[in-house]
């Protein structure tokens, strides 16, 4: 049997835990987008994008030159998020604007608005989304999980479809 000296040991199994976590991180944080395309002239919507995804979604498509128009249901947290993605692109082109996908009423009133604003749309970013709340309700009577993720994702597009890209 071979003795193993006890610091080769110790550094082998630093090494070896090292190694496992950066693979680890590389395989849990997904990749880096290597396209560098930019988006000059195109109009984005990116729904729930005042924290995680939606946020870098549209940090990133700021990045690339587009108009970003981040639709939140908390126009506070939406402010927030807006300037700081002006402030870290330099775009000045982003803009917080209210969107409840728990209410139809907010979806027709955010779509009426975009449609009076907006010469056209050419990305709609769905990312807004509930998920493990309590039994809550929408103010049209849904269950906040089907109405939020389901039923307001899939009017929104309805009400915008004449403003998109063809």
């Amino acid at each position: 049997m071979v003795a193993i000296n006890k610091y080769v040991l110790g550094a082998s199994m630093v090494g070896t835990f090292f190694g496992a976590s950066v693979l680890l991180k590389d395989y849990v944080g997904g990749g880096v987008c290597p396209s560098k395309a930019k988006i000059e002239g195109k109009t984005v919507i990116v729904t729930g994008a005042n924290t995680g995804i939606g946020k870098e979604t549209a940090l990133e498509l700021a990045r690339r030159g587009g108009r970003i128009i981040m639709a939140c249901r908390d126009m506070g947290k939406c402010e927030n998020a807006a300037r700081e993605v002006r402030g870290k692109t330099l775009n000045h082109n982003v803009f917080a604007k209210h969107l409840d996908l728990a209410s139809t009423k907010s979806i027709k009133e955010f779509a009426k608005n975009i449609l009076k604003e907006e010469h056209h749309i050419d990305v709609l970013i769905n990312n807004a989304a509930v998920m493990r709340c309590p039994h809550w309700k929408t103010e049209d009577g849904f269950e906040m999980q089907f109405g939020v993720n389901h039923l307001g994702k899939n009017f929104k597009p309805m009400e915008l479809l004449s403003k998109t890209s063809k």
